[in-house]
């Protein structure tokens, strides 16, 4: 007798819906199983797959193992990886990263390194879309940030600096005169 997709995900500990979910982002039933199975043994603590700290941790594992996932290409597709004992322990990355503040998510500092102890942290979605490879950082008056936000700060108009900036090769000092919103 062939067992229904909800057999299967309480016998492997998983929340039937999201099994579901997985095989309709292109799993296979096995990789969907797996990703539980694999962190099975692991010393999971206080740990709900309700969590915002979990699932941050399950999609960490999962965009860096699964090259076949959209938008993997900038994970496991550039060879990024979650460092060995995150990978296993959830209490370890747990206790590295802390609670998660409402409305934050997960973020490598440096972009094209690893998940791993002093790379990664909560910020808001803002910050998160700021720090990206195609960011576009400049450095004035001694501060490095990206172009959005010395134009947040400023008051200034985004697109009016980032075309002088790079259109026009402008200097840093220059873009930033006359380029109010």
């Amino acid at each position: 007798m062939k067992k229904t997709i909800a057999q299967l995900a309480r016998e492997a500990g998983i929340v039937p819906r999201t099994l579901r979910s997985r095989i309709e982002r292109g799993m296979s039933l096995r990789q969907a199983l797996a990703i539980r199975t694999t962190n099975a043994n692991t010393k999971h603590g206080h740990a709900s797959p309700r969590t915002r700290e979990y699932r941050a941790w399950i999609d960490m594992i999962s965009r860096c193992k699964y090259h076949h996932r959209p938008g993997n290409h900038n994970y496991a597709g550039r060879g990024i990886k979650v460092c060995e004992l995150w990978k296993k322990d959830f209490m370890a990355f747990y206790q590295h990263v802390g609670p998660c503040p409402p409305g934050h998510e997960l973020d490598r500092k440096r972009v094209n390194e690893d998940y791993k102890p002093g790379n990664v942290r909560w910020v808001t979605h803002k910050e998160n879309s700021r720090n990206m490879r195609k960011t576009q950082w400049v450095t004035y008056r001694g501060k490095t940030q990206s172009v959005s936000a010395w134009a947040e700060e400023l008051g200034l108009n985004r697109r009016k600096i980032a075309d002088r900036l790079h259109r026009a090769g402008w200097s840093v000092s220059r873009a930033f005169k006359n380029a109010k919103k």
